[in-house]
């Protein structure tokens, strides 16, 4: 495989066993039954991955299952010994991040410019997040929560927080139970 311009004319010669289309001047190949990313020129921006996946636009990840990088276009390596990360469908600026350690998931977002949002890796972000790839619940036609909850051990102990629609945590990390919240409102409870 290799690349042509629209006149026909090859661009970057038929060297490779697999071309993807190029996206914000970056492509992902296949040479050797190894993956990497090659710039507009074909040359290769990045070290070779048994798997190489686009997250969106912006970010790349690479690596096998269960220890992956993420990537951003100019190769360089943003998060390491990730499990996954999943890009919103909504909302383009944020990516999820998963990492596994100690047989225990954790997350953190990121944003386009590679910051990771929350201060600490979570243990679970409120659910629909995940599944849906949407903030919260569906309260309403066209209607979505303004925050969900997030988990994280403290001390051997569970406790939630609230993280708002713009990724950032307006809430203190004392509570002992919380739910996405509904018409602008939701619950966190503490024990006494």
């Amino acid at each position: 495989w290799g690349y042509e311009d629209h006149n026909g004319n090859v661009v970057i010669d038929y060297k490779f066993d697999l071309a993807r289309p190029f996206v914000n001047n970056r492509a992902i190949v296949l040479l050797n039954d190894k993956y990497q990313i090659i710039d507009e020129t074909g040359r290769s921006i990045t070290k070779q991955y048994k798997d190489l996946d686009r997250v969106n636009d912006k970010y790349f990840l690479g690596g096998e299952y269960g220890e992956r990088e993420l990537i951003d276009l100019q190769g360089k390596v943003i998060a390491d010994s990730l499990n996954s990360a999943h890009q919103y469908i909504i909302d383009t600026n944020y990516v999820v991040l998963e990492k596994r350690w100690r047989g225990e998931k954790g997350y953190n977002i990121i944003d386009n410019n590679g910051k990771q949002l929350l201060p600490i890796w979570v243990n679970a972000v409120g659910v629909n997040i995940f599944r849906e790839r949407f903030f919260g619940e569906e309260l309403g036609p066209g209607e979505k929560s303004k925050a969900f909850p997030v988990s994280f051990d403290n001390n051997g102990k569970t406790k939630y927080a609230y993280v708002s629609d713009k990724m950032k945590l307006i809430t203190d990390t004392i509570f002992d139970d919380g739910v996405s919240m509904r018409g602008g409102y939701g619950y966190l409870s503490k024990e006494t």
